[in-house]
């Protein structure tokens, strides 16, 4: 087909699909003679600039077989003489214009994805907001509709519904490859997909783009098995007791390791007590050493490594850990001063709230003395949000005074029951 009039023709078929994605008869062509394409400068120039006879005679040949397919009809200017200049061409059958085209229109594809999501619609209401976006013409991250991204989505629902159907049994993690290839025979499939994934997840199509580590470990799913991370300061009255199934373990200097599985309860000390979680591993291992210098009359501490989003199995222990403090105690955490780490603190949170404790948040309202980059609007609105959730003011005052994404490890050690600052050696 002559390239101006294949061109042409699908910006007439863009028109109809985009009109089709407004109109609630969506596939049908009540519309169709409303759409057209008018050949002038500003309209469609390249008409205009075609500079041979014998191209614009190919182009205007092309074009009248498209008419007499009955997808098409053309207005010739006949001052120009029989069939040489065209003024404009209008849609009569948008289904026949995607024939002679060669492709599927849009609103054929949206409709069998429309047929494909329905029996998931109730569980994931964020694919409604999909198939409205991909009715307009826009993207879904990267994805546009056709056989092989409703697929690519129909995916994402099983590991999301796969995972979902696990924490209702247990609070276990799953090896991320063992379940893709149990899903659907490849291993890497799944990590193929994490962006869709993120999108069910998080029930919006306009939420902010995460990392792999954070969507798949809020899920469970894991590269290798986890290890619990935890220190707590030393003195016979202070001893944090870990019960496991065949024994009793004291949490030693500077720190022990244990499967999140494996923990049957985490006993502390029947008085006031310091909980505090820490993102990342550095400031971790840095304020494990810092706990056995505070001294032994300080209010003792327990500290915990969330490993980043804590996963399923991890959070568990976290309520149990919760669960034996007493009213008295004081709940923190510490992490990244970005959207993802706002994130963590949020699920800490709720995690908190739902065993009677309220969550403080640690040296993340401080002001940046070196910055990662900065926070965009949307990351900051993100923030905000979590924050008015759980009456984090200050800490939003200073997301929105500095604008600035901070990490744990340029932030000095120090503990939330003593101003003395710790510089690891």
């Amino acid at each position: 087909m002559n390239i101006t009039a294949k061109k042409a023709l699908e910006k007439l078929l863009c028109s109809a699909e985009n009109v089709a994605g407004k109109s609630a008869t969506d596939s049908n062509n009540s519309f169709a003679r409303t759409i057209q394409v008018r050949f002038n400068q500003s309209s469609f120039p390249d008409y205009l600039g075609i500079v041979t006879h014998a191209e614009k005679t190919s182009c205007n040949a092309a074009l009248r077989l498209a008419e007499r397919d009955g997808a098409i009809s053309i207005k010739w200017d006949t001052r120009a003489g029989n069939f040489e200049r065209i003024e404009h061409i209008r849609l009569v059958d948008g289904n026949t214009l995607a024939t002679v085209l060669g492709v599927t229109p849009r609103w054929d594809t949206t409709n069998a994805a429309a047929m494909a999501f329905a029996p998931y619609l109730n569980t994931h209401p964020v694919l409604s907001n999909i198939l409205d976006t991909w009715r307009k013409g826009a993207p879904v991250r990267t994805t546009r509709p056709s056989k092989e991204a409703i697929q690519d989505w129909l995916d994402a629902i099983r590991v999301v519904n796969a995972c979902r159907e696990t924490s209702k049994d247990n609070q276990t993690d799953t090896p991320i490859k063992r379940l893709s290839i149990a899903l659907f025979s490849d291993s890497k499939r799944i990590e193929g997909i994490s962006h869709l994934i993120d999108v069910l997840t998080q029930g919006k199509t306009t939420g902010l783009p995460r990392n792999e580590e954070e969507i798949f470990q809020e899920m469970g799913l894991v590269k290798f098995p986890p290890t619990l991370l935890m220190a707590a300061s030393q003195g016979e009255c202070n001893r944090v007791i870990v019960q496991l199934a065949d024994a009793s373990v004291s949490v030693a200097a500077p720190y022990l390791g244990f499967p999140p599985q494996a923990v049957v309860a985490v006993n502390l000390p029947q008085k006031s007590m310091t909980v505090l979680t820490v993102e990342n591993l550095t400031t971790f291992h840095e304020t494990a050493e810092y706990l056995q210098c505070v001294l032994k009359s300080s209010s003792p501490i327990l500290l915990m490594y969330t490993g980043g989003m804590p996963s399923p199995s991890w959070r568990r222990v976290y309520r149990k850990a919760l669960s034996s403090l007493t009213e008295e105690s004081a709940v923190w955490h510490w992490g990244d001063i970005d959207a993802g780490g706002f994130r963590i603190a949020n699920k800490l949170a709720e995690d908190c709230n739902q065993c009677g404790h309220v969550l403080r948040l640690h040296l993340m309202n401080v002001a940046p003395t070196s910055s990662r980059k900065s926070l965009s609007d949307a990351e900051i609105s993100v923030i905000t949000a979590i924050c008015a959730r759980h009456k984090w003011g200050a800490e939003a005052q200073s997301v929105e005074a500095h604008r600035s994404a901070i990490e744990q490890e340029s932030i000095p050690v120090q503990l939330p029951t003593t101003s003395r600052v710790f510089h690891c050696r």
